[in-house]
């Protein structure tokens, strides 16, 4: 029996499963690794993956710079694979429903390499670099620094089994607004859009950005459901958990802190080399090595609507439908 063969009875088997009464099971998020595992069986069966079917919705400009989206955690899960990362970050900023791109890939939809140009139509490269624990919740709430004005998901935005995920805080200017960050599956943050918002002095142009009010609207930081940091106040000076790791950041001396703890992060370049009008990222304004520089591990892991569109690609068993799994909080 050749490979192909025993390959197809493995799926036969496990179809029958499947349809045996009591033996079905609700459809997975995205990020399953159940799903995965048989989406590269099915791959090994059948040959290489091919155009998928899509089920998504791209959220206006104001709802996706203020809470959880479907297409942000499709984004950032792409982010973090592609540059093998611990933790994605995409600027909602980066994702587009005004460009004349459709606001919904319906079910059926064809994934081609320019399927997202106009939904995410910048073409930002995605960098790789390193974040200690402390820097993280700094980039976290320079994210959450522009949210001002409270509202409500509609009915549009619930998932299908009528689950609601926390509150949008939306933007009514929007200057500024679209560094709030959709982040990947293994990171989970809440958000207090009442606590203080992170300001900055200097300019990006002339790299003189540095931070002047540390800002207190991140209140919960967890990585892989562990949790790396909570202060209801949301001082970024306390609430660390243990570490391994210790460090002086910006005077303050951390003992066996995660707030020292470094972690792997793909965010899009914009945002990393300043170019942005407000930058998260700054090397000026981290100081992530404590000498005013950031430790990039890749300047270039591709390109990012290219990178979601092979992220799609690697599901063999479609449609797609990214779910909200309140990877963000906001009360």
């Amino acid at each position: 029996m050749n490979k192909l063969s025993f390959n197809f009875i493995l799926i036969c088997i496990n179809l029958i499963f499947l349809l045996l009464p009591g033996c079905t099971q609700k459809a997975a998020p995205l990020d399953d690794a159940t799903k995965l595992a048989l989406a590269q069986l099915s791959q090994q069966s059948i040959g290489a993956a091919g155009s998928l079917g899509l089920d998504i919705r791209v959220d206006d400009r104001l709802i996706q710079r203020g809470c959880e989206t479907r297409m942000g955690n499709l984004g950032a899960d792409a982010f973090a694979w592609k540059a093998g990362a611990d933790i994605g970050l995409i600027a909602s900023g980066t994702i587009r429903e005004d460009f004349g791109g459709p606001t919904i890939f319906p079910k059926g939809t064809v994934v081609t390499s320019d399927t997202f140009s106009k939904t995410i139509p910048f073409g930002n490269t995605i960098m790789k670099i390193k974040l200690n624990g402390y820097r993280l919740k700094q980039v976290l709430e320079s994210g959450a620094s522009k949210l001002n004005a409270q509202g409500k998901r509609g009915t549009e935005d619930w998932d299908s089994d009528g689950a609601q995920h926390g509150n949008c805080w939306l933007t009514q200017n929007l200057s500024g607004a679209g560094r709030f960050f959709q982040i990947s599956s293994r990171l989970a943050i809440e958000i207090n859009p009442n606590g203080n918002d992170q300001l900055k002095s200097g300019t990006s142009t002339n790299n003189s950005l540095l931070v002047t009010r540390e800002g207190t609207r991140i209140t919960r930081i967890s990585f892989d459901g562990v949790p790396i940091y909570y202060s209801s106040s949301g001082d970024i000076s306390s609430g660390w958990y243990p570490g391994a790791s210790s460090c002086t950041v910006k005077g303050v001396s951390f003992t066996s802190s995660t707030a020292c703890s470094f972690y792997v992060v793909a965010a899009d370049s914009n945002q990393v080399s300043g170019s942005d009008t407000n930058p998260s990222l700054s090397s000026s304004m981290l100081e992530v090595n404590n000498d005013g520089t950031v430790t990039t591990l890749n300047a270039n892991t591709g390109i990012d609507r290219d990178a979601v569109s092979g992220y799609v690609q690697t599901f063999t068993t479609g449609p797609i439908f990214p779910k909200i799994s309140n990877r963000i909080i906001i009360p």
